[in-house]
């Protein structure tokens, strides 16, 4: 198995940052709540001019596309896809999800939206990859 892995290092790196960057973006909500005496199980205010809102849902947001990147990557290393590609578009991936935190942090509505399309054309190119693998 770790043979298979050997070209795909960058990859796998990858992974595991963008698990870090998870971690990060909850332990940031997580002390905004406490800072700012938010009550646990109690809704945030729906609201991009609430700091809260904006730490939570960006958290949110990571997690509903990480689930696609990793089952996208596996499929990509599984067909045996360019591993320069490959490891290209998990950087590209990695890139735009810490562009899209910082942008939903700072509230860049346009920026985010643009990051966050670019994430999307990552993930479609790891499945095109692999695609062309099969």
């Amino acid at each position: 198995m770790l043979e298979l892995l050997v070209n795909y290092q960058s990859s796998v790196l990858i992974l595991g940052l963008t698990g870090a960057l998870s971690l990060v973006q909850l332990l940031l909500f997580d002390l905004m709540a406490i800072k700012l005496k938010h009550p646990p199980g109690y809704p945030i205010e729906s609201s991009h001019k609430n700091l809260l809102f904006r730490l939570s849902r960006a958290h949110a947001n990571t997690n509903e596309t990480m689930g696609a990147m990793i089952l996208l990557f596996l499929f990509s290393v599984f067909s045996s896809a360019d591993p320069a590609w490959v490891n290209s578009l998990m950087i590209g991936y990695f890139a735009a999800r810490v562009m899209h935190m910082v942008c939903y942090y700072a509230s860049w509505a346009a920026l985010r939206g643009v990051v966050f399309g670019l994430s999307l054309l990552c993930l479609i190119g790891l499945f095109i990859v692999g695609l062309m693998a099969v």
